[in-house]
């Protein structure tokens, strides 16, 4: 069955009492009725208190036209009280809970007029209709210009239906697009990269970021721009909210001890521990309402973890020594240059935490990784030095091409470890500048080049020499593997499935953490090439990993 449903317009459907004039009005409840191209079958007014007389007149104009049309409508009179027409949630509840009572088969077919009713009662028929919550096709009537007034037909009006997908509007698209495309570019401008797929990535995060309260996890090298990424998100998220400025607190958990890593998190109260003189807020309430970022967050230790998880759930947490419970609605970005999944396996990481912050992980690629963006991260670090550090007292620095080529030839070549990736990069182009500025020079010239790259050399030496290297490589080598063969004898004694499935795990977490992405850690473990596996347990794996 067709089904219309519409809202009396209090002004816009008044007309003459006198019949034969009122036919002179374009009214739009009348003209949602009398359509020919859906031709209703039931109809249903929705009207307000007063609005009486209004709406008889109105069923008696529509029953008589479509007697004379010999088609039969059944007429029905809904009497909605809306306190005040211009509340969103009212107008949006009342309408949904109208609609929904009319739709009494899977078979029918609700027809929506959008032509009378506040503008708020408007937006929120789009709104059921777009979201798709009542399926419903949105109706527009307006005149029949075409007509003169005096004839029947401008009265009748014309409609349309609206499509609300914006594909199908190549102005819309356009302009949704070049909006798009700013947004990406105002990104980027933040974290410079001629790299494709690490663009697409920052991109994604900053999307989703927005987009989402969710947690984000994010894996790298030490110096590779974990903090500046996670600050980007949060400020496309603050955008999002406009809610004002929120906050955005950070904390490195390398080096702290359970107790001060629970003191810094979630605070203390006076007394909790000695030199507890005073009670003190940690960073989760500090970061209420706003976004927590957990730089290494693989140091924390057990205990920790567990307090963290429950807050993170509940958004309750108490403080050390307190009796009180504390709240904070915050949202979590956390990174790690360790492989989370390994450390489950070994069980220095709760594997429920985990599961917890992995839904968005991504990967931050290392300097070596991304050479093509040298050049670019340059002028970006140049330009963070001549504003961030009392700009009034220095001019702006820039190097002469000779340098410059001198310095990016250096910079590609196998001599440059870039060890500490762009803080090494970062604080080579803040030594370069500052010694400019002090030496009074207009630019970084070869010399000072010259001197800067004898100073990476060197402490790059420092900290690797070949036969030290080789020693500390080969001793981690041997701490890694006896940690990873104590876990599996651990296992092994379980049986032999747990022992096949731990590995499984172990496998799955550090293919992951190499590629970023699941699909191909999937195509790795589970898929050989030009055949499907077969097995009941290889199926779920393709399907679990999106193959």
């Amino acid at each position: 069955m067709k089904i219309g449903f519409g809202i009396i317009g209090k002004e816009k459907d008044k007309a003459s009492e006198i019949k034969e004039t009122r036919w002179k009005t374009f009214r739009p409840s009348i003209s949602f009725a009398l359509q020919q191209n859906y031709n209703l079958e039931r109809l249903v007014l929705a009207y307000q208190e007063g609005q009486e007389d209004l709406l008889e007149r109105i069923i008696s104009d529509i029953s008589q036209e479509r007697k004379a049309q010999g088609r039969k409508m059944e007429i029905e009179r809904d009497l909605i009280h809306f306190q005040d027409p211009y509340d969103y949630n009212e107008c949006f509840d009342k309408l949904y809970h109208a609609l929904k009572k009319i739709k009494k088969n899977e078979s029918d077919e609700i027809y929506l007029h959008t032509g009378t009713g506040s503008h708020t009662m408007q937006f929120a028929m789009y709104l059921l209709a777009d979201k798709r919550i009542i399926p419903c096709f949105l109706v527009q009537t307006s005149p029949a210009e075409e007509f003169e007034k005096t004839d029947k037909r401008y009265a009748y009006g014309q409609a349309r239906f609206i499509d609300l997908s914006w594909v199908n509007y190549p102005n819309i698209a356009k302009t949704i697009k070049q909006r798009r495309n700013k947004i990406e570019k105002d990104l980027l401008l933040n974290i410079p990269t001629k790299n494709k797929s690490f663009e697409d990535a920052i991109i994604e995060m900053a999307i989703v970021g927005s987009e989402t309260n969710d947690e984000i996890l994010i894996y790298g090298d030490t110096g590779t721009g974990k903090t500046r990424v996670a600050k980007v998100i949060h400020e496309k998220w603050e955008e999002k909210k406009a809610e004002g400025k929120l906050p955005f607190k950070s904390i490195n958990c390398a080096g702290l001890t359970p107790e001060l890593a629970q003191s810094e998190l979630f605070g203390h109260v006076k007394g909790a521990f000695t030199g507890a003189i005073k009670d003190k807020n940690g960073m989760l309430t500090a970061a209420n309402h706003g976004t927590l970022f957990l730089d290494e967050i693989s140091e924390l230790d057990l205990r920790t973890q567990a307090i963290m998880l429950k807050a993170l759930e509940e958004k309750k947490f108490f403080k050390v020594g307190g009796l009180e419970e504390e709240t904070s609605d915050f949202r979590l970005i956390c990174a790690s240059n360790k492989n989370l999944e390994r450390l489950v396996f070994e069980g220095k990481f709760r594997e429920d935490l985990l599961a917890r912050l992995r839904k968005w992980t991504y990967r931050m690629p290392s300097l070596k990784d991304r050479r093509e963006d040298i050049e670019e991260n340059i002028k970006y670090e140049l330009e963070e030095w001549f504003n961030n550090k009392e700009k009034e007292r220095r001019s702006r620095i820039d190097f002469h091409p000779d340098a410059l080529k001198q310095y990016l030839a250096f910079a590609f070549s196998p001599d440059a470890k870039w060890k500490g990736n762009f803080r090494d990069l970062s604080q080579s182009i803040t030594r370069m500048a500052t010694l400019a500025s002090i030496k009074e020079k207009l630019y970084i010239d070869a010399d000072i080049v010259h001197e800067e790259i004898q100073k990476l050399k060197a402490s790059w030496q420092q900290s690797f020499s070949p036969n030290e290297g080789d020693y500390n490589q080969k001793q981690s080598r041997e701490i890694s593997d006896s940690s990873l063969a104590e876990s599996l004898i651990q296992r092994f004694s379980q049986g032999t499935k747990c022992l096949v499935d731990e590995i499984e795990k172990f496998l799955q977490g550090y293919i992951l953490q190499k590629y970023a992405t699941k699909k191909k850690a999937g195509e790795i473990l589970y898929q050989i090439p030009g055949k499907r596996l077969s097995n009941p347990s290889s199926k779920f794996r393709q399907k679990q990993f999106d193959l």
